[in-house]
């Protein structure tokens, strides 16, 4: 069976460097908890490559391939783990629903990616689309919309995982998580 395990959470979260992190085997420990065994691990570039930065962009439409190219791996090869950064265009657009729907055989993991308030707003302030004529606002409030999503995988195994700075990660109890949502 193949495993497909897609990273949430809102910008500057950290999601591609722990996806990174994951996949060069720096933490042991948290591979272990998640399951991730390297020698069966890819990482699916177009769902890197392929980052919109607001709902018009034409990256979007271009995330599709992002479907199409797990049906064919999977249908392919058997017994492989594929990391993929997800965006909520995905889930908009019921990406996983559709991949349930293609191959019976696989298994879809979530994680979704936090961090602190104040480590989220100084790597957003980095990024080269942040407007800071806009501020902070929006940005914060995106973050609460972002978490909102998650409530859609309640059939599925989620994993929260904190990012914290120096490329450090600690998976968080759901029941925190849960009071920290209201």
């Amino acid at each position: 069976m193949n495993r497909l395990i897609w990273f949430f959470g809102c910008s500057a979260s950290g999601k591609e460097t722990l996806i990174k992190h994951i996949y060069r085997g720096k933490d042991e420990k948290l591979n272990s908890n998640l399951g991730i065994d390297l020698r069966k691990t890819i990482i699916l570039d177009k769902s890197i490559q392929y980052i919109s930065k607001h709902r018009t962009d034409n990256i979007t439409e271009k995330r599709f391939e992002i479907v199409h190219d797990i049906i064919s791996l999977c249908s392919k090869k058997d017994n492989m783990i594929v990391l993929i950064k997800g965006q909520n265009s995905d889930i908009r657009n019921n990406f996983i629903q559709i991949i349930s729907e293609k191959l019976s055989d696989i298994s879809i993991d979530i994680v979704y990616v936090i961090a602190d308030v104040d480590v989220l707003l100084e790597r957003i302030r980095r990024k080269d689309w942040y407007d800071i004529t806009r501020g902070d606002t929006q940005f914060l409030e995106s973050i609460g919309r972002s978490m909102k999503y998650m409530d859609l995988f309640q059939n599925y195994n989620i994993t929260y995982i904190k990012s914290n700075p120096n490329h450090e990660y600690e998976i968080v109890p759901q029941k925190m998580i849960t009071l920290a949502k209201r």
